[in-house]
C-alpha cells in the first residue's frame, strides 16, 4: 500500500505528463472530434479535470465531517488492484457507460486549452495541499461516495482517481 507521500508523487507525475501532452497538442486538434460519439482531447481533458477537482473538493472536509455524512466502513480496505478490478467489474455491468453529466462536457463549443491548463495546475496544488492535512489512518477509515462504486475509503478513491486519470491519458494519447 502506497503512503500519502507516494500517492502525491504519483499524482504529480501524471499531472505533469498530461500537462506536457496537452501543451503539445495543436489548438485546431485539441477540440477535434473523430466522430460525434467520441470525445475530443479537450473533452477528455475536461472530464479528468472535473473528476480530480471533485476529489480535491471532498478532501477539504475534515475526516470527522465525512464520517458523519457517510458513516463507518463495513468491509476491509481494498488494494489498488482490487479497487481497479471492482471498478471495471461494475463498469462492465452498465449497458451504456457514461460519466455523470457533471463530469463531462457535451457542448460543441470549443474549450479553452490555456484555461484548462491553468485549472489543471490549480487542481494539483489543491489535491496536494488538502491531502497533506490527512493522516494515513484517516485515509484508511473515512468514506466518500463514488457515482458507480458507492461508498469507498478515501485511500481507495485516491487509487481510483489515479488509474482513472491514467486511463484517460491513454485515451488522449491514442487521439494524437
Amino acid at each position: 500500500m502506497k503512503d500519502r507521500k507516494e500517492l502525491q508523487q504519483d499524482f504529480t507525475e501524471i499531472f505533469t505528463e498530461i500537462k506536457s501532452l496537452i501543451q503539445e497538442v495543436e489548438n485546431n486538434h485539441f477540440n477535434h472530434k473523430e466522430s460525434p460519439e467520441k470525445w475530443s482531447i479537450a473533452q477528455e481533458f475536461d472530464h479528468i479535470l472535473r473528476s480530480n477537482l471533485a476529489l480535491a473538493h471532498a478532501l477539504k472536509y475534515p475526516s470527522l465531517v465525512l464520517k458523519r455524512k457517510f458513516g463507518k466502513p463495513n468491509r476491509p480496505l481494498r488494494t489498488y488492484h482490487e479497487t481497479y478490478d471492482r471498478y471495471y467489474e461494475k463498469l462492465s455491468a452498465v449497458q451504456n457507460p457514461l460519466a455523470p453529466s457533471k463530469y463531462r462536457n457535451e457542448s460543441d463549443k470549443p474549450l479553452d486549452k490555456n484555461q484548462l491548463l491553468k485549472s489543471w495546475d490549480q487542481c494539483l496544488n489543491k489535491l496536494n495541499r488538502r491531502l497533506n492535512r490527512w493522516s494515513e489512518r484517516s485515509l484508511n477509515n473515512t468514506l466518500l461516495a463514488h457515482p458507480l462504486l458507492g461508498k469507498m475509503y478515501v485511500r481507495e478513491f485516491l487509487y481510483f482517481t489515479h488509474f482513472h486519470t491514467l486511463h484517460h491519458l491513454k485515451g488522449m494519447k491514442s487521439k494524437l
